[in-house]
């Protein structure tokens, strides 16, 4: 609302701001943790010098890859829906909204259902992206329900 409306003011925006910024930090801090018990600083040979490699360690391959597999959701997957959704729909309302006061000629018309064609191209092939990504996570909750 605020890209459509922006001079309009509401004030739950600024009392939950610091709400919403701690639980972001929070979240992040949850996601990141488990790094911070797995990595180790792995020394090797570089040139007659000793370096260190910071690595991930995991007790499993399958634990590592559960890991991934969540952080990959929740830093791509998740974001990536939200703003396609976010987005599409501001898309939609602001090629809907016609000035006060304007009519449209059989050109515009012709460009604004061309227009809406395109959101709703994007949206079927935004759905088969949602559907192949379940189809990844039914997969792969097979194997991880194989291995145990």
């Amino acid at each position: 609302m605020a890209i459509i409306h922006p001079l309009e003011h509401s004030w739950w925006r600024e009392s939950h701001t610091t709400c919403i910024i701690c639980i972001i930090w929070i979240l992040s801090l949850i996601t990141s943790s488990p790094l911070l018990y797995y990595t180790r600083a792995v020394p090797f040979n570089y040139s007659g010098l000793a370096l260190y490699d910071c690595r991930e360690e995991w007790e499993g391959e399958l634990s590592s890859k559960i890991y991934t597999v969540i952080l990959f959701v929740i830093t791509f997957v998740i974001p990536f829906i939200s703003l396609t959704f976010l987005y599409g729909s501001i898309g939609i309302k602001a090629f809907k909204k016609i000035q006060p006061g304007k009519t449209l000629t059989a050109t515009e018309r012709v460009h604004n259902r061309m227009k809406i064609k395109v959101f709703y191209w994007i949206k079927n092939r935004s759905n088969e992206c949602i559907e192949r990504i379940k189809q990844l996570f039914w997969r792969l909750k097979k194997i991880i329900d194989i291995r145990f």
